[in-house]
């Protein structure tokens, strides 16, 4: 059997370890025992670091041996062993959930295992690493099942980084617990077979959810269907948000202009799950926004579930979810309980009678029923609370007094104290909450696994995703109940449970964070943001509220910092944008102007790419902060470099260039000022904060060096714009350093090129490429592709033809979708379709000289038979029939050059006939689209290159083809005649 060889996450996931322990492990200097004399051992690579299954097995083994000779020579834990413990238990006691007074303690003790290995670790409180070591009421045996769930946590949370699983858009799964409507499923499986949009609408909680779950269960289609649980956003643009991100899962962003063409290109089933006025800010906008596009699918279905009768909804079939029949009604009262105690008579007429067939209500019944041991006491219990006011099923919206809402407050009154402040926390996180966040006491809810048992047994939760990464939910009637009802009775404990929430959502964006610092992370970065997002905006929420406190405050500007990165990769550039305004406006009336003008910067540089006008709003901003002087030089820097980015767009180079020195200079005094040492010892949270800081001033160098960079290159002073971004480099840090990386040495391509250095240009596209293809920012693949494509007609590049066919494909997948985009636009731009067409040139180029030239052209004819050809057919415009013709010159070359090579590869020498044609082609375009395409220079490069053609230039092609236009006679010899072989 073959070793396998493993990534390091593969690895630490192999091993059930972080991937910093990992490092370290691989670190020469590791070896921390007697036992064990050597480091783990890593494959020679120059790339990223892999490992062999074996040597992880054998080294795993080390590690269990003994590290001493005897129990009295016990070394020290390593730090970095002690790092990983406190990660894998969230540093909290991993049997109680206690976060004081933690100790590292052994599973099996020192004196019989003389080991340290991870594995025989684990972090508990004082407390309970007595009952274990001492009294005995802790057992080994309970230690080591308990460590166990928390490897099998840190191999799932290792699993969705290397997957970047979205895990929210999925279907949830049907319950067991289903009676009756079996036409209604029916009824609803016919309109999806038949291509029919649907709308369910119905009072909350009688069982609308359910119904299009059992119809897509049984419908059994292998269309994608996206779910979109509508009751975690609060406005429109966050439920399109959520969409994009779906539409996303595959790695390629989703514009608002691309939802459409998704949808259809997968003949996607959308499910709009729990739409109402009470979570949406924006009903009639979220009807205008969905029936325009549901106006723009051909292929796509719409199933919308609804309390509300949306009334302008695109729908072809209405169905209106009525009340469980008579039997139907019985069998869902009791299920899952025991069903002796729901014996017919008239105390169970009148207990059904209550519920009208009402799903939920019929369910939080049987769980009264069942909890005081008999029907009577449950009417007895409704019947005090207000029974005379029953809402019929058919009412859009339940009263406090209906039958719902009496059976909500019984069930909710014989809950535990513990069991009600859970349900209030669950029933504040949109996205709900992780099931282990729950149980590990993070909310410092006394006995949080029996109060969440508590609200299972009652019917208030429910769970997605079961399994280590279960998220516990709350329907909307309950979270409404509960939101309204728990906290006028518990004001202080909601404050104090609120904090403890916003805190840990907090925290989790910092792991996160922590855990994507690497390029190949990308992907996991971006689900799991995705994943959380309705409770990250939730904390920015409750942070714009005026009477959010500091901490809170603090907490969402850090939030808001972080997610730069992730706003920029998915290309939701305006919603970021909006993001980090509502976080200067929460920096500035938290009196923390420093902060203010770090996302003043942010502002414009994510307003920079979505191309939003935003000059006014982040002016607004400046002028708050600069109010606010004396400010330090960190401040003014982040000042400055706003100001660099808006002088840039208003076209002002060298007021730039002026603003960016400022800015560098700034910085470089903020950072003589942490050379400066603190007074006191310092702990490890210090030193890992200055660190961060340090980290934070270098990346502000980086900025100001690359704006000046580009201030440089705008006047066109390109050396000089080459020395400022190579100095950037130097100062590039952190998690967004491969973002910037990719960024900083495409500059110096275009530097470069512009210097005639085109050997050079060509290395720093090649590596802008593959930077970009790993962090997979698609919007920059296409621009490196295209630019390495054009330098490769000056410069060979012979590593370019070993890269491989998916880098090349991703490259085109980019393009397509630019094409896409501008064929869409309600209004053919141009000189957007110059950009877009010179970019497919020089990737169209760059697949030819990759010598993928067959792939190159098998592409270009499925998008322009995709894309241009329906667009050329409906072409009405002079605009629209030019941006036709200009994107079809790449296109159709890539296709001729590509029979072409196929001739070759077929008989051993080019088919001359094909020769001819490619030459013909190359001169039929106008003169301004050979220049922009360098159709002369790339003919006469590839005829030479690929082809073997002698003493062919740019310059004698060019000839040619003015020739050629003015009617001239003129021949090019390109293959001279093979000399005949000797008879003699």
């Amino acid at each position: 059997m073959s070793d396998r060889i493993l990534s390091a996450l593969q690895a630490a996931h192999h091993l059930g370890i972080t991937p910093e322990l990992l490092t370290a492990y691989a670190r020469p200097n590791f070896a921390p025992g007697r036992a064990t004399s050597r480091p783990l051992r890593s494959l020679e690579s120059t790339g990223p670091i892999h490992f062999a299954e074996s040597e992880l097995d054998a080294f795993d083994g080390i590690l269990q041996q003994p590290w001493s000779k005897s129990a009295k020579d016990r070394p020290s834990i390593p730090a970095a062993i002690v790092a990983h413990l406190k990660a894998e238990s969230r540093n909290q006691c991993a049997w109680c959930g206690s976060g004081s007074r933690i100790e590292t303690a052994h599973i099996g003790s020192w004196a019989a295992t003389l080991s340290h290995y991870h594995h025989n670790l684990i972090r508990l409180c004082s407390v309970c690493h007595g009952r274990h070591d001492t009294e005995g009421t802790i057992t080994t045996a309970q230690l080591k099942a308990r460590k166990s769930e928390m490897v099998e946590a840190t191999r799932a949370n290792l699993r969705a980084r290397m997957d970047g699983t979205l895990t929210h858009t999925r279907i949830p799964r049907p319950t067991a617990r289903f009676y009756g409507r079996e036409n209604d499923v029916d009824k609803l499986v016919q309109s999806l077979v038949a291509g029919s949009s649907i709308l369910i609408s119905g009072p909350g909680g009688i069982g609308k959810t359910e119904l299009v779950l059992q119809a897509l269960h049984k419908l059994g289609s292998d269309r994608k269907a996206i779910w979109v649980d509508v009751e975690r956003y609060a406005s429109s643009s966050a439920v399109l948000d959520a969409l994009r991100i779906a539409l996303s899962a595959d790695g390629e962003p989703c514009g608002f202009e691309d939802i459409a063409h998704r949808l259809d290109q997968c003949e996607a089933i959308l499910i709009l799950d729990g739409i109402d006025r009470g979570n949406l800010d924006d009903l009639e906008d979220f009807e205008d926004r969905f029936s325009k596009l549901h106006a723009e699918t051909r292929k796509a279905q719409f199933v919308i579930t609804s309390q509300v009768n949306l009334v302008r909804a695109p729908v072809d079939v209405r169905h209106v979810a009525g009340a469980l029949g008579r039997a139907d009604s019985h069998k869902l009262l009791a299920s899952g309980f025991d069903e002796g105690i729901f014996d017919e008579g008239p105390e169970l007429e009148e207990l059904l009678e209550l519920c009208e067939g009402h799903a939920l209500t019929l369910q939080l019944a049987g769980a009264i029923t069942s909890h005081y041991g008999s029907v009577r006491h449950c009417i007895d219990l409704v019947n005090e609370r207000g029974s005379q006011a029953i809402a019929l099923p058919a009412r859009q919206r339940h009263d406090r007094t209906s039958s719902l809402d009496i059976c909500l407050d019984v069930a909710f009154h014989a809950l535990s104290p513990e069991a009600q402040a859970m349900l209030w926390v669950i029933a504040q996180a949109p996205a709900g909450l992780f099931r282990a966040q729950l149980e590990r006491g993070n909310f410092e809810i006394m006995e949080p696994v029996e109060a969440l048992a508590q609200l299972r047994r009652w019917n208030l939760i429910y769970t997605t995703d079961p399994g280590i990464r279960e998220r516990i939910h709350c329907l909307s009637p309950i979270r409404l109940f509960v939101a309204d009802r728990w906290p006028k009775a518990n004001r202080e404990w909601a404050d104090k449970l609120k904090r403890s929430l916003l805190l840990d959502i907090a925290m989790i964006v910092s792991v996160i964070e922590d855990r994507s610092l690497e390029a190949e992370e990308v992907g996991y970065m971006v689900a799991r943001y995705s994943e959380e997002m309705p409770n990250i905006n939730y904390l920015i929420n409750e942070a714009f509220k005026k009477e959010a406190n500091d901490e809170v405050a603090l907490l969402a500007e850090a939030v808001c910092s972080s997610l730069v990165r992730y706003f920029f990769v998915q290309r939701m550039a305006e919603e970021g944008g909006h993001a980090m305004l509502k976080a200067a406006r929460i920096a500035l009336a938290n009196n923390r102007p420093d902060r203010a003008a770090s996302f003043a910067g942010m502002l414009i540089g994510l307003a920079r790419q979505s191309g939003a006008d935003i000059a006014g709003v982040a002016e607004e901003v400046i002028v708050k902060v600069e109010a606010c002087r004396p400010l330090s030089d960190g401040a003014e820097g982040d000042l400055l470099i706003a100001k660099t980015m808006l002088a840039l767009d208003a076209g002002e180079p060298e007021r730039a260039s002026n603003l960016s020195r400022e800015a560098f200079e700034r910085f470089k005094a903020a950072s003589r000022k942490l050379d400066k040492p603190l007074p006191g010892d310092r702990d490890e949270l210090d030193e890992q904060a200055e660190k961060e800081r340090r980290e934070g001033i270098h990346n502000d160098l980086a900025s100001a060096l690359q704006l000046h960079g580009d201030a440089q290159l705008a006047m066109r002073k390109y050396k000089e714009a080459a020395d400022a971004y190579r100095h950037a480099l130097r100062h590039q840090r952190g998690a967004s350093v491969a973002v910037n990386l990719g960024q900083t040495l495409h500059q110096i391509g275009n530097c470069e090129g512009n210097l005639g250095n085109h050997a050079q240009a060509t290395e720093y596209y090649a590596k802008a490429l593959t930077v970009f293809l790993a962090v997979e920012m698609k919007e920059f693949t296409s621009n490196a592709s295209g630019e390495l494509g054009f330098a490769l007609i000056d410069a060979d590049l012979p590593s370019v033809r070993t890269g491989k066919p998916e880098g090349l494909q991703a490259c085109f997948e980019d393009l397509e979708w630019e094409i896409r985009r501008c064929l869409q636009d309600s209004s053919v731009d141009l000189n957007r379709a110059f950009v877009v067409a010179r970019k497919a040139f020089g990737t169209v180029a760059l697949g030819i000289f990759a010598r993928q030239a067959r792939l190159t052209g098998d592409w270009a004819l499925q998008t322009a038979t995709d894309l241009l050809v329906p667009f050329a057919d409906a072409a009405a415009s002079f605009d629209e029939r030019f941006a036709y013709t200009v994107l079809n010159i790449p296109l159709q070359l890539a296709f001729l050059v590509g029979e072409l090579e196929a001739s070759r590869d077929s008989t051993g020498d080019p088919e001359i006939g094909l020769v001819h044609e490619l030459l013909r082609f190359c001169c039929s375009p106008d003169p301004r689209s050979r220049d922009m395409f360098r159709l002369a220079d790339w003919l006469a490069t590839y005829l030479t290159r690929e082809m073997g053609v002698e003493g062919l230039t740019g310059a004698r092609v060019r000839e040619f083809m003015v020739n050629a236009d003015d009617g001239v006679h003129d021949e090019l010899e390109l293959f001279r005649p093979r000399p005949e072989k000797s008879t003699e």
